[in-house]
């Protein structure tokens, strides 16, 4: 039956929701979300995740050492990278 859970009392996951605050904190959520995907601009580096994060500093890392050479940047004179 549509809307009801095979397991019964059984199950550990919650179906439904109670009226009141808990709908509104459901709608407040959902409006945030909206208001995150209008703003996120895919060229802005400083949005997204930690793993994409992430790549972005081994992409600037190996430029770096492509452009520097790995001597130069183990001399002692060293990096400043402002992010």
């Amino acid at each position: 039956l549509k809307g009801h859970c095979k397991r019964g009392e059984r199950c550990a996951f919650r179906h439904w929701l109670v009226e009141g605050e808990e709908r509104k904190v459901e709608k407040q959520q959902e409006e945030a979300k909206q208001v995150r995907e209008a703003e996120f601009d895919a060229c802005d580096p400083h949005h997204g995740s930690k793993q994409a994060k992430a790549k972005t500093n081994r992409v600037f890392s190996a430029w770096l050492v492509e452009t520097y050479g790995r001597e130069l940047l183990n001399s002692g004179e060293g990096v400043l990278d402002v992010g």
